[in-house]
Formats: structure tokens, C-alpha cells, sequence
């Protein structure tokens, strides 16, 4: 907040349920449960999910890839995905690393123009083999 004082951090979803409401301060807003997630990742640039734990594909981070958002998260949230050195995100575990890589991505428009491109092209590349094992299968 003091290197980058208009910076906003929304908090939905249930861990929403897990905090007071006297937990938020000035520049952190717990809004709980969306019933349409594009609603809610619409409301910003950058996506944090420091989730180290859980099973299954990472449906967080394929939601914010598929809606072209900025990703800071966890080494957890890529298990399992393909083409993982292609994965345009930016992977933190400690509370320090997820600070440095904000500061460095927020208002950065060439890192973030960049970012966004190989989102495109990430996904390119998903979908076509989600294609190629789906005429496999059918």
C-alpha cells in the first residue's frame, strides 16, 4: 500500500466466510460468493491464488487464463496443466516473492501487453490439444 497506494485487493469466494468484516481495511474488500465468476475476476487485472493445496485441474487458473487476467499464484495451481514452461503466470510462495512480483507487474503496460499475448497463445495451444485428444476419442 505504501509503494502503490491506489492498489486494491478484492477477496471473493468462500474463504470470504473465514474473515470478520472488520478485517477489511481501507484497500482490501472481502465481497464473498459470485454467482457468475466473470463478474467478479471483470472487477480487476491481476489475479493472486496463493492455494498450495487440492486436488483436480486447477480450475482457478484456467478461469483467470480463459478470461485473460495477469496470474500470480502458487506452484500448486500449475500441477497437472500441459506445457507448463509456456504457462504465462508468475509462481510465489513466499508473502515476499508475491509482493515483488506486484510491485513489478502493476502499471507496467509493456510486461503486461507481453503477458497478455502469450496468455492468447497458451491457450492456442491448449485448446488444440484438447481438439487433437477429442477427434482421438471421438
Amino acid at each position: 500500500k505504501n509503494k502503490i497506494p491506489n492498489f486494491n485487493l478484492l477477496i471473493g469466494g468462500n474463504i470470504c466466510n473465514k474473515f470478520y468484516k472488520t478485517s477489511s481495511k481501507e484497500n482490501i474488500k472481502f465481497l464473498g460468493k459470485f454467482e457468475d465468476i466473470k463478474s467478479f475476476y471483470n472487477l480487476g487485472d491481476i489475479v493472486i491464488n496463493p492455494v498450495s493445496k487440492g486436488t483436480g485441474i486447477k480450475i482457478k487458473t484456467l478461469e483467470a487464463l480463459s478470461l485473460n487476467k495477469i496470474l500470480v499464484l502458487h506452484p500448486h495451481n500449475i500441477i497437472g496443466l500441459p506445457f507448463r514452461k509456456k504457462l504465462p503466470v508468475f509462481v510465489a510462495k513466499k508473502p515476499q516473492e508475491y509482493a515483488e512480483i506486484l510491485l513489478n507487474i502493476i502499471g507496467n503496460k509493456l510486461i503486461i501487453k507481453e503477458l497478455k499475448s502469450q496468455i492468447y497463445e497458451y491457450l492456442k495451444i491448449y485448446n488444440d490439444l484438447i481438439d487433437e485428444r477429442l477427434s482421438e476419442i471421438f
